[in-house]
């Protein structure tokens, strides 16, 4: 993340061990120790995913127009 990277949070649920819902949070924890700071892991389970996937038009952020605009 330091080098410019984004990094898309997502934990391969339904491998076994590993948790749907509470595998994320162990996820966020182990991002936390490898030295990511907090704004970079926000945006890890947030935008970045969006953008990779080419949705951030419709997704990642709270915005108008966009599936969770909260309006």
């Amino acid at each position: 993340s330091d080098a410019g990277i984004r990094i898309a949070a997502g934990t391969d649920a339904g491998n076994i061990g590993t948790m749907h819902g509470t595998s994320l949070v162990d996820e966020l924890e182990k991002m936390k120790q490898s030295g990511m700071n907090n704004w970079q892991i926000l945006q890890s389970a947030t935008i970045n995913p969006s953008y990779i996937l080419n949705k951030e038009k419709e997704t990642g952020s709270i915005k108008p127009g966009k599936i969770a605009d909260m309006f």
